[in-house]
């Protein structure tokens, strides 16, 4: 497999990521974007782990895909800078997943950013037990979904 099918299949299994998270509460078109920022960390950090050496030519496949999802659903309206945004969300995304490794963390601040507050550049937490213990389990399922989809492309793409 090219490195060009295989920053779109990465992309796809993004995309599926999303719609995982979309059915778990409906996400608006903003925060379909936050969302999709966030798989995107997952799927590229997964990628970059397993082949450092192809990563820049499959992240550089992968973002072309990003940019053209940018343009069809003007995300760039919703902020002043979208690569300043992207990049503080990449940062903001690793961070809360690395704090996911805690039991006692919750990710209320990625659910703000997907749900309440989609391109705030500093989303607040959010301490809301009732709706955050059952988002933070179900993306703890969407984000072992991501890793397991990767893995099974890379060794399929070994062959």
């Amino acid at each position: 497999m090219n490195g060009k099918d295989l920053s779109f299949n990465l992309f796809l299994i993004s995309g599926e990521g999303v719609e995982e998270i979309n059915r778990f509460k409906r996400l608006s078109v903003a925060g379909k974007f936050e969302a999709l920022l966030f798989t995107s960390n997952i799927v590229l950090n997964v990628y970059r782990k397993a082949h450092p050496l192809t990563f820049s030519l499959v992240q550089g496949g992968y973002f072309a895909h990003l940019e053209k999802y940018i343009r069809e659903n003007d995300c760039e309206t919703y902020t002043e800078d979208i690569v300043e945004f992207m990049n503080r969300r990449f940062v903001l995304y690793s961070e809360e997943l690395n704090n996911a490794n805690n039991p006692d963390y919750i990710m209320g601040k990625t659910y703000n950013a997907f749900y309440s507050t989609p391109f705030c550049l500093d989303p607040e937490n959010n301490f809301d037990l009732f709706i955050i213990i059952p988002f933070g389990s179900q993306l703890k399922r969407v984000v072992k979904t991501l890793i397991s989809s990767v893995e099974i492309l890379i060794n399929q793409s070994v062959k």
